[in-house]
Parts: C-alpha cells; structure tokens; sequence
C-alpha cells in the first residue's frame, strides 16, 4: 500500500518560494552584468598600426583585442562583429585574402568594419569590388570614427561627472559661431539648416531645434576652450592635424562632422594623445 502523500504545507510552499525568488534575483544580476560589460572586440592591424587601433578605440566601452593582420588566416575569429585597421594604401589583393577568411565563418558573423582614416579613392572603388566578391552582406567601409561606432554599435565609456543638462539659457550663436571662425553660411552647412536661419537664431529668434543642432559644437567650443590656448584656437582650427587626418579642423566642422573632433579631445580625457 503505497504512504498518502500529504499536500505542501506553508513551510514547503515558502521553501518554493524563496528559491524562486533567489532565482530571479541571480537571473537579474546576471542581466545587469551584460547590460554594463564592455564588449570584446577583435581587432586587426599592421604592427605600425596597433597604437593607432588602440587609440581610436580609447573612448569606448570595448575590451580590444588588437592582432596582426596574419592574424585572420593564423587563429581561432572569436566574437561576431571585427574590425580591420588599414593604413589606406592596400591594394585589392590585400583585402580580398582577410575577407575570404572571414567568409570561411559569415554564418555567426554581423559585421567586419575596415577602417582606414585615409585613402585614396582609387583604392576604396577597389576595395569595394573585394568586398562585393569575398563577403558582401557584413562589410562595412568606414572613414571616421563616427562610422566605426555605428558599424560596430560601439558605446562611449562612462564619463567622469554628468553632462549639463539645458537650462533655459539662450545661447549665444553669434558668439559660439566666432569662437570657431565660421561664417553665417558655414555655420548653415555645418548643421544642415538655411542661412537664414541661423540669422533668425542670432537675431533672437531661436527655435527648440536650435540647441539640438548645435549641442556637439557648443561641446566642441567647451573643449577648445580647456584644451586649447586662446591665442593658438583659430590657428588650430585651419591647421592641417594628425588628427584629422592632415585636414583642417575647421573643414571637419563645416562638413558637419564635429563629433569626430569630440572623439579626439575624449581621447585625450582618458589620457590618449590627441
């Protein structure tokens, strides 16, 4: 005769519920681990490349994994998503032989970003006919580090302090426009309004879309103001740099890419060299 089973008393049913709810307390903790980890990214560059790849990638939240570009054919490809750092001057030979070895493992691939901050335009229309025939559906070219941080979904690194949030203040366009020595009309082109808006903005008239556009270059100014002496500013900003790929600041801000100068300067606050 087989015992009768007695129904779960209270102290069972507790017992049940504590372990659920520790359980869901790991699962939770588990998560938020994920969400705040930084990412593992591999990295490829020739060995006169590597500080460059290093310091490109200084201001994400992103654990690089730089190799030498032998690398590809030689060892194990962990992760999903890659990025090759060119000097620019590759030939076509050159990328075709990485993206056939990436092509070896496109089921579990998203993305391989080839990065090089200069190239010329023969060679990219070369590339792209690489690309096109070893792995067409998970390349990506990029040619700032605004491309890069888009291609691999990249995320900047917490920073010290929080950022200022608006608080009524009118903005001063016409100053804010001096500061980095534009003309109305640049000023226009830079964030993609007319010119006669951005007389409307310094005549008084300033619209909420206003601070939205010119919220990188407001932080753009901050930065020159505590990087940059004052006297040295303008002359900066229509020198030729290293770190703007031997262009002018000021061109990278008139074609409306300020936020890769940001990149620099962040750089530099977490103790990389602009």
């Amino acid at each position: 005769m087989e015992p009768t089973r007695r129904p779960p008393g209270p102290l069972c049913r507790s017992g049940v519920d504590r372990a659920w709810r520790d359980a869901n307390l790991r699962v939770d903790a588990q998560l938020r681990l994920c969400q705040n980890s930084a990412m593992d990214l591999q990295v490829f560059a020739s060995a006169e490349l590597t500080g460059e790849a290093k310091r490109l990638l200084a201001p994400f939240e992103v654990n690089s994994i730089v190799s030498p570009m032998r690398a590809i054919q030689d060892e194990p490809l962990r992760g999903h998503r890659f990025l090759i750092y060119l000097s620019g001057l590759e030939d076509e030979r050159q990328v075709t032989r990485p993206l056939k070895s990436f092509a070896r493992v496109k089921r579990r691939l998203l993305t391989v970003a080839l990065y090089a901050r200069r190239a010329d335009h023969r060679n990219v229309v070369l590339w792209a006919r690489a690309a096109e025939r070893a792995l067409p559906d998970h390349t990506e070219f990029c040619f700032s580090v605004t491309d890069v941080a888009r291609a691999l979904k990249l995320r900047l690194r917490a920073r010290g302090g929080t950022r200022p949030s608006s608080d009524g203040r009118r903005i001063d366009i016409d100053a804010l426009r001096a500061a980095l020595g534009l003309t109305q009309a640049q000023l226009a082109v830079a964030i993609g309004v007319s010119e006669r808006t951005v007389q409307n903005w310094e005549a008084g008239r300033v619209s909420p879309q206003a601070e939205r556009r010119l919220r990188d270059l407001i932080e753009l100014n901050e930065n020159l103001e505590r990087y940059i002496d004052p006297e040295q500013r303008q002359s900066w900003l229509i020198s030729p740099n290293a770190a703007s790929a031997g262009n002018a600041p000021r061109d990278w801000i008139i074609e409306g890419r300020p936020r890769d100068l940001l990149w620099e300067f962040r750089r530099m606050q977490v103790g990389e060299p602009v």
